[in-house]
């Protein structure tokens, strides 16, 4: 709802902290916990325009005799100007542009737009989102695709601009390009991975599988339903050109967390293919091949879980 959005500090930054301490390990001066970005400037961007730096609609809507203005796209050229010309960002040689959840997907939908504007001394530039690949286009567990009516309300009502070739392609259905696995398909930016795909958010909520909407005659259908969803992710990726390509590289992992990429210990603490997300960003960076192979499916017997280095799921039915 994005009334009741607009209250809170993912809805208007009126609510912000004058200051901000950021806890995630890459966030770590510590070489040891953080061997590439310890001694990087770090810039975060908070999320508080509701349609992932993206909308771009002339005159708010008003609701209940208060105006929501959803000028996302505005807010970034904005802030991207403050770095470059006030900050000192146009003199960087090196910038990873990254994001979580929602920013993941903001930095799979914008990575190539910003490429665009950062300064001449720029030797690299890469992105990093963390379970950006939130929702696809699908039906959910009760074969219902809910997330896909609410993306196209999206695209009308927020004006929503996609910079990529992608609304070319997709003449007549521009909405389509906001399909995270889509956006992925179009980046040219490099790009690494961070993604479960049994993600907690997905599965909670583009899924709808939860406690309280999986009936206990149903029970017995969601590993293979959440098996299936895992498959298609996967699929879905491998397929594309972007991830076969030289540069790119992915840490994808079985684990029911959302965003655990960013904490321990998923972080450096999840194993896959002998390798921690760490290390792999690490070897990446380094410009070696760093993407990891298909990931173990979960097994109808509790605790259905297939690699003992997850911690336990975010998610209980």
């Amino acid at each position: 709802d994005c009334y009741e959005r607009s209250k809170t500090v993912l809805g208007s930054s009126k609510r912000w902290p004058t200051e901000q301490t950021r806890g995630e390990p890459i966030f770590s001066t510590d070489s040891a916990k953080n061997p590439d970005f310890y001694n990087w400037n770090a810039v975060f961007v908070g999320y508080c325009d509701g349609s992932v730096y993206t909308g771009n609609a002339s005159e708010p809507a008003v609701v209940d005799g208060k105006s929501l203005y959803f000028r996302g796209k505005s807010i970034l050229g904005s802030t991207m100007a403050q770095l470059n010309h006030r900050q000192g960002m146009l003199g960087a040689s090196d910038i990873v542009w990254s994001g979580s959840s929602a920013g993941a997907v903001a930095t799979l939908y914008h990575a190539d737009w910003l490429g665009k504007r950062l300064g001449p001394n720029v030797e690299t530039f890469r992105a990093i989102p963390f379970s950006g690949l939130v929702f696809s286009d699908g039906p959910n567990f009760q074969g219902e695709n809910e997330l896909s009516k609410m993306l196209q309300w999206a695209y009308k009502a927020m004006d929503l601009r996609f910079d990529s070739p992608c609304a070319k392609d997709h003449a007549g259905e521009e909405y389509k390009c906001g399909y995270p696995e889509t956006a992925y398909r179009y980046i040219k930016t490099p790009v690494f991975l961070s993604n479960s795909v049994y993600d907690a958010w997905t599965v909670q909520n583009a899924d709808n599988i939860s406690k309280k909407t999986v009936r206990a005659n149903q029970m017995n259908d969601v590993i293979p339903y959440l098996n299936g969803q895992a498959r298609g992710t996967w699929d879905n990726i491998t397929e594309t050109k972007t991830w076969s390509k030289a540069g790119n590289g992915a840490f994808i992992t079985s684990c029911m967390t959302h965003v655990g990429g960013l904490k321990n210990p998923g972080w450096d603490g999840v194993i896959v293919d002998g390798r921690n997300l760490r290390d792999s960003i690490s070897l990446w960076m380094q410009g070696e091949p760093s993407r990891t192979t298909r990931p173990c499916q979960y097994t109808r017997a509790p605790p259905h879980s297939c690699n003992p280095t997850c911690p336990p799921s975010e998610l209980q039915l």
